[in-house]
Formats: C-alpha cells, structure tokens, sequence
C-alpha cells in the first residue's frame, strides 16, 4: 500500500480526492497546512503529492523538491477542478507535474491512480544515465554533479554520434539520455529525431540541455520528441524535476514526449514566462 498527500484549501474537492485515493488502495493523507505538509513531505517518501492549484508556484516547487529529494518516481499532480478550459495546463505540464481540471479532472485523476499503483519500481543506484555533450568541462561537471546527486551509473560522451554508437551497442544499458543542442556534425535534436524513430530507443526519456536565449532550438527539440529541459547551469531542483519526470516515464511507460509536436508552439509562450529567452 502506498502513500499520497493531498495538500489543498478547505473545500469537498478535497475530501473527493481523497476518497479516491483510499478507493485505490492508498494511504491517504490530507491537510490544509502547507508547513504541515512539508514536515510530513521530510519524514517520509510519498508516491504522490496531490496540490490545490491556487497554492503559490513557489511553495509548490518546494514541496516537490522535498518529494523527490524523498522518492525520485513519484508523481506531482495539480488539480483545479473548476477550471473548465485547462489554462495553465503548458506552465503545469513545465513544473513537473500532471494537470487534472474541469469536469474530467476525477476521470484522468483515477487513471493517474492506476498508473502510479502499477509502476514498477526504479532505484536511484540501477538508473543509467548517458551525458552528450562536446564540450570536456561542461560535461565532466554535469556527471560529477550528478553522481554527487547519487546516480552512480553516469557516463559521459562528447558528440551525438558517440551517443548513438553506445546507445545502439547496448540499448538496454541506459535509461535516459541528457543531451546538449548545439553539437557540431549532428545536432542534439538530430539524435533525438533518431532515437524517436529507433524502435529499441524511441521510449528512452530525453532531457536537453540548453542556454539561455536558444528557445527556439529548445521549441523544435520539444517537436522531435524531448521530454525535458535543463538550462545551462542546471539547479538542483531543476535536476529533480527532469530526472523524476524520467523516472515515472521508466517505471510507468508513459509518454516521453512533454508535447506533441502541434502542442510545440504553445510551449513557447510558456517557456518564455519561465525565462528561457
């Protein structure tokens, strides 16, 4: 049986929640005391954290920050169930966490259930990460930084085709891929283009890193099929986000994609909200 907190204002959406979180087996608890939820996000490892849209952006990626500092696959899930036409969806969907609203909100919240109660479970010592970068210096940083996170399988390689010549060798030898954009020869969207088309690597989760002011390389990354970002340097908690984003995509099957390609466009705005440009 696992465990979920619901963290949320004084209203039945709340109680809804939460008995469709014990109806599926889970350890519900619920409160409307965001200290209190963070004391109980530092005590123990949760499988998800369920959050009231109308808490600020802020106190949010600290709570997530504390979940998967605590459990690296677990879920982020905001809800707003009086949103009727899914705004801030895109902005959601960039923090790492799953968006239930509107009237179909209950519906896509039980398959979020199902999916977190069937997930296999993936540990942070058996996670294989390849790091694609031209550069020596970012790179060597990159692994060391993540090793220092407790990834203990990081390797590192300087071009794409590099990347591929590992990744075809031994495709079930990685799980994720974090790749620079700009790389001479071929570019960073150039190996994901080839993976997505790759039908041993095409599920394989892949974060890009990118610079500041390269949105649109990063909008057509998202079009060949990333599932995440990082901006050079990459923070902590932006580390956390993308890994747990990878994690759930291993565990659970999903989609690696972040956007489909036509949804590619409207990340842009969104991207520019964060500060990417």
């Amino acid at each position: 049986m696992g465990d979920i907190l619901i963290v949320g204002k004084d209203d039945k959406n709340c109680f809804e929640i939460e008995q469709e979180v014990r109806a599926h087996g889970f350890r519900g608890k619920l409160t409307f005391e965001q200290d209190i939820a963070k004391e109980w996000l530092t005590l123990r490892g949760f499988d998800a954290l369920i959050i009231d849209s109308s808490i600020s952006a802020d106190d949010q990626q600290e709570m997530a920050e504390i979940l998967w500092s605590r459990n690296q696959s677990a879920h982020l899930i905001v809800f707003d169930l009086s949103n009727q036409n899914g705004r801030q969806s895109q902005h959601v969907r960039l923090s790492g966490a799953d968006y239930i609203y509107g009237n179909k909100g209950m519906a896509h919240l039980k398959r979020l259930l199902e999916r977190i109660r069937n997930q296999r479970p993936v540990l942070k010592n058996d996670f294989r990460i390849l790091v694609v970068e031209d550069l020596d210096s970012p790179r060597d940083i990159i692994c060391f930084y993540l090793e220092g996170l407790g990834f203990s399988h990081i390797k590192g390689v300087a071009s794409a085709k590099e990347a591929i010549a590992e990744l075809t060798g031994s495709p079930e030898g990685y799980h994720c891929v974090l790749t620079d954009v700009r790389m001479p020869e071929m570019t960073g969207r150039d190996l994901i283009e080839y993976m997505r088309s790759n039908q041993k690597l095409k599920a394989m989760p892949i974060i890009v890193l990118t610079a500041i002011g390269t949105i649109e390389n990063l909008v057509e990354c998202l079009k060949a099929g990333a599932s995440g970002f990082l901006v050079k340097p990459p923070k902590k908690d932006d580390i956390l986000r993308e890994l747990s984003r990878a994690f759930r995509i291993v565990a659970g099957g999903e989609n690696p994609r972040l956007a489909q390609p036509e949804e590619a466009d409207e990340m842009r705005e969104a991207l520019i909200q964060k500060g990417v440009a």
